[in-house]
C-alpha cells in the first residue's frame, strides 16, 4: 500500500483522500484487509516534517512493524552533485 502526503501534508492512502484526524484508523482498516503488505510512504519534498512524523507515528500505531515502512523519495539525478573540489 501507498501512504501519500501532499505538499499541504493531506494524506492519500493507494489513491483515497484520507480524512484529517483519521489516518489511523484508515491504516488499520487497510492492514486487515491487506495483511502481511509493507506501506511505503511517499512524500512531496515540500511537505511539513511535523505531518511525516504525525504518519510514520500513525503507521506504528495502527500495527505496522518499522520493518513495513518505507520511504520512497527521489534520488538525484546523475551528475547532479558536483564533485568535491576537496582532495583525500
Amino acid at each position: 500500500s501507498t501512504l501519500s502526503l501532499g505538499k499541504d501534508g493531506r494524506a492519500e492512502l493507494d489513491g483515497t483522500p484520507v480524512v484529517q484526524g483519521l489516518l489511523k484508523e484508515y491504516l488499520i482498516a487497510n492492514l486487515k484487509e491487506r495483511s502481511g503488505l509493507k506501506l511505503a510512504l511517499r512524500v512531496d519534498k515540500e511537505c511539513p516534517f511535523e505531518a511525516i512524523l504525525r504518519a510514520h507515528s500513525a503507521a506504528i500505531d495502527a500495527g505496522y512493524s518499522e520493518k513495513e515502512i518505507y520511504y520512497l523519495v527521489d534520488k538525484p539525478q546523475s551528475g547532479s552533485i558536483p564533485p568535491s573540489s576537496e582532495s583525500p
